[in-house]
């Protein structure tokens, strides 16, 4: 400790590696260390590890307080917050002079953010101001695609809602989770009916529009390029147990959606054949309005295309469910929302949105299931308890604790993994 206080660094700076915690040093700070480092290799003879992170000392530049080559493990931007983070400027980072980079002739600034567990870098907005906005959704956000007005970008952000609430927090990189899985069930169900997709290839994205590239950091992983359609205004859903809404009306009535059900079925009991039961697609701030099957005609001015709607979207999630009990992921789907948009020119029906992810659908373990049991599913039901027990009525911009985002995410994870087989990576 004595050593320290020579070099007029606080002792309890060594105490606590603050690289192991998340914090990045700033230039003063780690000029410091690599001074002290210095003098150790000279006493000990040897490199030390540990103090700064899991890279060897050798890795971290005198200059900069940032680690060279392979051990920068991330890039910052001019804005003073790394895009992508959601972090607040002022709690979330600390300025560094212009300063010039090594190998490069050209000075820039640079900032280094704090990234600790407690602090949240869930995007909740995208910020892309070169690109047209079409609009916000409870999750998504729209852009144009630049020079081409028949395609969009589809953004995933980390926004979650539940009873048709947006919370004030999100969950990190639940968008790019998000995108990851929808794009595995489109090409899964791609034989049923055709999707919007153009794109989830990010590089192959950029190659089209050098208008997309100052927003990489931002947009990375959680975009999809997709043909603009004519989005119909209903979200198509198809039970096949009975949960949720579903049962809250039918212990009033008997019914779903006004459809009259067996008698004594009870919470999570299975129906005999999957139900269709639509909803119209709320703004948001409104409330989706759940609709018997035969009003969808009239919602969209055509009998026959919302015959095709409901026949389409039980073949959907028939053909998703045998894909989760084939896959050996020990779950199985007990309902899901799906969206849909005509092609401009040819008036064909495509699937667009979203598609299976646990936003929009509950995943149940078929080893837990039991008829008159409430099950948890791998999905954002722990959010929707929570809810309920804080009661959301006049309610908007709620905060999420840190439990209930952890359990989310969590279980949110595990649905992807065992769905795709793969371990999900941001």
């Amino acid at each position: 400790m004595w050593m320290c206080k020579l070099m007029s660094i606080p002792a309890k700076r060594w105490a606590t590696p603050k690289a192991e915690s998340g914090v990045r040093l700033g230039e003063a700070e780690g000029r410091w260390q690599w001074q002290f480092v210095c003098w150790l290799k000279i006493c000990s003879g040897k490199q030390r590890q540990g103090s700064i992170g899991p890279a060897p000392y050798t890795d971290f530049h005198p200059a900069c307080g940032e680690r060279t080559g392979a051990g920068r493990a991330r890039k910052q931007t001019r804005n003073g917050t790394r895009h992508g983070t959601g972090m607040d400027r002022q709690s979330a980072t600390r300025s560094v002079s212009p300063r010039q980079l090594p190998g490069n002739h050209s000075t820039t600034p640079w900032t280094h953010t704090i990234q600790s567990r407690s602090v949240s870098m869930a995007l909740l907005e995208s910020h892309c101001p070169d690109l047209r906005l079409i609009a916000r959704g409870k999750v998504r956000d729209i852009y144009e695609f630049p020079g081409d007005d028949s395609k969009l970008l589809f953004v995933a952000t980390d926004r979650i809602s539940a009873f048709d609430i947006v919370m004030k927090n999100g969950i990190p990189n639940k968008g790019k989770l998000l995108t990851q899985l929808s794009l595995f069930f489109f090409d899964k169900l791609e034989s049923v009916i055709p999707n919007h997709v153009i794109s989830g290839d990010f590089e192959h994205i950029l190659s089209l529009s050098n208008a997309i590239l100052p927003y990489r950091e931002q947009l990375e992983g959680r975009t999809i390029l997709v043909q603009k359609s004519q989005v119909l205004k209903c979200e198509a859903i198809v039970r096949g147990y009975l949960t949720g809404s579903a049962y809250a009306e039918y212990r009033k009535s008997g019914t779903v959606h006004g459809i009259p059900m067996p008698q004594n079925l009870v919470e999570s009991s299975k129906f005999p054949q999957p139900i269709f039961t639509p909803s119209t697609k709320a703004d948001i701030g409104t409330h989706d309005e759940n609709i018997h099957p035969d009003k969808l005609g009239g919602i969209l001015g055509s009998e026959t295309l919302a015959d095709q709607i409901k026949k389409t979207s039980i073949e959907l999630y028939e053909a998703a469910n045998r894909h989760c009990l084939s896959s050996n992921s020990g779950l199985f789907l007990a309902d899901t929302k799906f969206e849909f948009g005509l092609e401009p020119n040819s008036q064909r029906l495509l699937l667009i949105d979203e598609c299976l992810t646990p936003d929009s659908s509950r995943f149940w373990a078929a080893s837990e299931w039991a008829e008159g049991k409430k099950m948890s599913g791998f999905d954002k039901q722990v959010l929707r308890d929570w809810l309920k027990i804080e009661g959301v009525d006049g309610k908007d911009q709620l905060e999420l604790p840190q439990s209930v985002i952890d359990s989310t995410w969590k279980k949110y994870c595990e649905a992807f993994e065992l769905l795709t087989g793969r371990k999900f990576v941001a």
